[in-house]
C-alpha cells in the first residue's frame, strides 16, 4: 500500500500512515518457497475438498473451508475456526508458492468465528488447489505443517529483534527540542538505514525477511512523518511518533 505524499495535509491524512503500518505489520504476505507436502515433520494427513474444480487442501484440523470462490484469476476463501483458540496468523499455498497472513486485531478470528480472504494470483501461478499450510493462535502455538508454522515464528522474531533496536531510537525523536528535532531526524533516519539485517549465515531466511520488514516499515513511516512535520508542524509530527512507538510496543508483546 502507498501513500501519495500529495495528500498529506490534514490530521485525517496522518493518520493513513499508521493504517499503512499496521497492514504490513500485520497482513503483509510473505512469499516463500513451497513447502514439500511429504516432509517428515508432517504429522496430519490432508483433508481434501473439491468446490468447483478448485480444490482446497488443508494440513490443519479445524480450519473449516466454509466456502470457495472462484472468478478467473481471483479467488476468494471463507474460513470458520473450529479450535478453542483465536488465530492470528495463517499461511496458505496457491500453487508454488507460500504466504503469510498476520492479521490484525479487527480480524482475528476467535473461536467459532469466520474470515473472509481473497487471493489474486498472476495467469500460469495458480494450480488446481489450494494448500491451507498452518494456522498460529494468540497463545503463539500453531497447528499444521512444522515448516510453516517454524517460519511465521522466524518472521516474528526478526520483527521483534529489529522493534527492540528501533525504539530507542523513536525515544531519541520524542526527547528533541524543537531546535534539535530536524538534525534529530535526520540522524535517526541514518541510523535505522545502517542497522544490520545479516546473512543466512547467521539467520534463516524468515528471521532476515523480518528485520527487512521493520527497517523498511519504520523508514517509510518517518519518511512520510518528516512530510507532515513540515506541514503540520512539531506537535502534531511528536504526537504522531508516540502513536508510532505505542504501536511497536504493542506487536512487541504478540511476537
Amino acid at each position: 500500500m502507498r501513500i501519495n505524499k500529495t495528500l498529506v495535509r490534514s490530521s485525517k491524512v496522518v493518520n493513513l500512515i499508521f493504517a499503512f503500518t499496521c497492514l504490513l505489520l500485520l497482513a503483509i504476505g510473505i512469499w516463500s518457497p513451497k513447502a514439500s507436502s511429504d516432509s517428515s515433520n508432517n504429522k496430519k494427513p490432508s483433508q481434501q475438498q473439491s468446490i468447483n474444480p478448485l480444490k482446497v487442501n488443508s494440513k490443519v484440523s479445524r480450519l473449516e473451508v466454509v466456502s470457495v470462490e472462484r472468478k478467473g484469476q481471483s479467488i476468494r476463501l471463507q474460513f470458520k475456526n473450529n479450535y478453542s483458540k483465536t488465530i492470528n496468523a495463517y499461511v496458505l499455498s496457491p500453487g508454488g508458492y507460500q504466504v503469510i497472513y498476520e492479521l490484525e486485531d479487527k480480524d482475528l478470528i476467535p473461536p467459532g468465528g469466520t474470515h473472509e480472504q481473497s487471493i489474486n494470483v498472476q495467469r500460469g501461478q495458480i494450480e488446481d488447489r489450494i494448500n491451507i499450510m498452518a494456522v498460529v493462535f494468540d497463545d503463539k502455538t500453531g497447528d499444521g505443517d512444522s515448516t510453516a508454522i517454524k517460519e511465521i515464528k522466524d518472521l516474528r522474531l526478526g520483527r521483534k529483534i529489529q522493534l527492540n533496536r528501533i525504539i530507542p531510537y523513536l525515544d531519541k525523536i520524542l526527547k528533541s527540542t524543537d531546535a534539535t528535532l530536524s538534525q534529530s531526524l535526520q540522524n535517526v533516519r541514518m541510523e535505522i538505514n545502517n542497522l544490520p539485517i545479516g546473512s543466512e549465515q547467521e539467520f534463516p531466511h524468515h528471521v532476515l525477511v523480518g528485520l527487512r520488514d521493520i527497517r523498511e516499515i519504520t523508514l517509510k513511516s518517518l519518511e512520510e512523518l518528516d512530510h507532515v512535520r513540515q506541514d503540520s508542524g512539531n506537535d502534531i509530527f511528536m504526537q504522531q511518533v508516540a502513536k508510532l512507538r505505542a504501536l511497536f510496543l504493542k506487536d512487541l508483546e504478540k511476537y
